[in-house]
């Protein structure tokens, strides 16, 4: 499978004479990221919402009801779902795993909320966490891996290490930047004691970002890893790794289920849900989506506030 994730102008000929408004196209192109919307799972009031309040337009000057239209009658052809059974992790990789599982992340984020265990699951049997998928981003992960299956590098991109820039201070304030939202600040400042001073620490770290998977009544449902699992069907990986549980409610999974998406007749029951492969199918609306950089921002405040004292007894 290929993408076609170019949202730049091809360069033009030395001879060309380049038209008053190239310039103003090519910079307004260049704002603006593919994506692949999954909008025959949505409702039609929340996807009148998302056009109305978000940074996003449709290609090709299409008309939201023509796309709808065509992705409806697309998803009534798809075939049903058919879940594929977990597989046990190659021997070859159990240093790999081993490596992982020792990770204070790991053991921090993972381990202390729930039992994982470390398996190889057929990408066609996930379904989706989420109804949008930056194709642009796919594009640069699929970048990153071998031409060929390679099971060390493939176990290896699915269970990646964090890594952060470091943070620029402004007086008062600490300013994390990124293009991908990688970054966790834990909001409650911890207290220690060095001598007779007290440090307040708040920690920054990596978020964790290991592809997840919940199995619930038989279905396999992909907790996090939507664009690295893409870019590994784009590189012709059928399999991925990743640590799964197993849950016996939809309210123990690790996914926002305020969208459309999530109703019982759409993904818990129905004959054919929402899926990761899709976003590569016809039932996908191409979309552009204003290019973003995450910005955390830290602020420490002083304040000394006069209060009254407590009166004893």
């Amino acid at each position: 499978m290929t993408i076609d994730a170019s949202t730049q102008p091809g360069e033009a000929s030395p001879e060309a004479q380049p038209r008053p408004n190239d310039r103003a196209v090519a910079i307004e192109q260049a704002a603006y990221r593919p994506y692949a919307l999954l909008l025959a799972f949505l409702q039609k009031a929340e996807v009148d919402a998302l056009f109305a309040q978000a940074p996003v337009r449709l290609r090709d000057d299409n008309t939201i009801a023509d796309v709808m239209k065509q992705a409806n009658y697309e998803r009534r052809g798809l075939d049903p779902y058919r879940a594929g059974a977990p597989e046990p992790i190659a021997p070859e990789l159990q240093s790999a795993v081993n490596e992982v599982r020792g990770r204070t992340a790991f053991k921090r984020h993972y381990v202390a909320k729930a039992d994982f265990e470390f398996v190889r699951i057929p990408i066609a049997s996930l379904l989706t966490p989420q109804w949008l998928a930056d194709i642009g981003y796919v594009s640069e992960l699929a970048n990153r891996l071998p031409d060929e299956s390679n099971p060390p590098a493939d176990f290896a991109f699915c269970f990646p290490e964090g890594d952060l820039d470091e943070p620029i201070i402004n007086g008062n304030t600490v300013v994390f930047s990124s293009h991908v939202p990688n970054v966790a600040i834990a909001p409650v400042p911890v207290v220690r004691r060095v001598g007779e001073a007290f440090e307040l620490v708040l920690r920054a770290e990596p978020r964790p970002n290991l592809v997840m998977v919940a199995e619930l009544d038989g279905r396999l449902i992909l907790e996090n890893g939507v664009h690295k699992a893409l870019a590994l069907l784009t590189k012709g990986r059928t399999h991925l790794s990743a640590v799964l549980k197993r849950v016996g409610r939809p309210e123990e999974l690790a996914i926002q289920q305020q969208s459309s998406l999530f109703a019982p007749q759409t993904y818990f029951k129905a004959v054919r849900p929402p899926l990761v492969t899709d976003f590569l199918q016809p039932v996908a609306v191409p979309a552009l989506w204003r290019a973003t950089t995450n910005i955390w921002r830290v602020v420490v405040q002083v304040e000394q506030i006069p209060a009254p004292a407590l009166r004893s007894g």
